[in-house]
């Protein structure tokens, strides 16, 4: 099955999702989307076993994986297009902005930071109560209040 196919099996139309919290969305860490990039059987799985609007990545999610490097970056450009064509793109909002404040200082408090762009993901998924799917258990585990599942295993 080609990336297309695969993919193609969300309706496609990108939308923003709005300030309303849906505690069933799952929102895709960057190595999530690199697992259903590299068509990891499990992660493909659970992602296509869902519709279109029960899927997400955030805009910080995006940015890495638009800035990912690649030894064929024509040929990742397009996957990554490809894969985000269908996907809910969430964007950053004031509110994001003071629940990752508020996300950091707790962690830096603690002396158990994560590293920043993970905290820019973790403090949306928490402020609009989402799922955070991730692979990185270990970082995002430290994140008081955010719900976590790994589709990797």
């Amino acid at each position: 099955m080609s990336e297309e196919e695969a993919y193609g099996k969300f309706n496609s139309s990108r939308d923003e999702f709005g300030a309303a919290a849906r505690s069933d969305l799952s929102n895709g860490d960057t190595d999530t989307c690199i697992y259903a990039l590299k068509r990891n059987p499990a992660v493909l799985e659970r992602m296509l076993s869902r519709s279109r609007a029960d899927v997400a990545v955030s805009v910080i999610t995006e940015g890495e994986l638009r800035a990912a490097k690649s030894s064929a970056p024509a040929k990742t450009s397009r996957l990554v297009e490809n894969f985000l064509r269908p996907v809910t793109v969430i964007e950053f909002t004031s509110n994001d902005a003071v629940a990752y404040a508020q996300v950091r200082a707790k962690l830096e408090r603690a002396g158990t930071p994560i590293g920043p762009l993970d905290t820019l993901i973790a403090a949306q998924a928490v402020e609009r109560k989402l799922i955070l799917v991730s692979n990185n258990e270990r970082e995002f585990g430290r994140v008081s209040g955010l719900r976590l599942e790994n589709w990797a295993t």
